[in-house]
């Protein structure tokens, strides 16, 4: 048996939360909406065809921005945003949320955290490297996060993490 090319099928719809670089202003005004807090802009963005999920170049989801509110978050997931995607380097939604304030020095926020938590997402997703939550955490100690904030963050999210077997599908 040879092993031969595959045909790829042009017509092959392109998976969900893929990143559609023709799409790339729409995303960018998506982003911006959960950002901005504007409800309507993320229905018109869904009503359009718009993928709750759409991704960045990089592979981002909407969840991933650490600037959004906690209701945000909240309005998001109701709309099914996936809360255990992982961008092109494997980083998770949740560990967006727990390191990503650590670029601009303020300590994470522990009501998104727990917002994702409820929703099922994952401390046990690894990245491209093979890291679990906790190393991607503690290897931010040196970049702006204090380890005695590490700690307790790691502390909090084993306290309010669900085990897989109670998780809502």
């Amino acid at each position: 048996m040879g092993r031969g090319k595959k045909k790829r099928n042009k017509h092959r719809q392109r998976p969900s939360g893929s990143y559609d670089e023709s799409r790339t202003d729409q995303v960018k005004a998506f982003f911006k909406a959960a950002r901005d807090g504007y409800k309507a802009g993320i229905r018109q963005f869904l009503a359009t065809g718009g993928d709750i999920n759409e991704r960045t170049r990089s592979g981002q989801t909407v969840l991933m921005q650490y600037r959004l509110t906690p209701e945000m978050n909240r309005f998001l997931i109701s709309l099914k945003a996936d809360v255990n995607a992982q961008d092109n380097s494997g980083m998770s939604v949740l560990a967006c949320q727990c390191i990503a304030p650590c670029f601009g020095f303020i300590p994470p926020d522990f009501d998104k955290v727990r917002v994702l938590l409820e929703a099922g997402a994952s401390p046990a997703l690894r990245d491209n490297r093979g890291r679990d939550l906790e190393a991607q955490v503690y290897s931010m100690v040196c970049s702006g996060l204090e380890a005695g904030e590490a700690k307790h963050l790691m502390e909090f999210i084993r306290a309010n993490a669900e085990p897989v077997s109670n998780r809502r599908s």
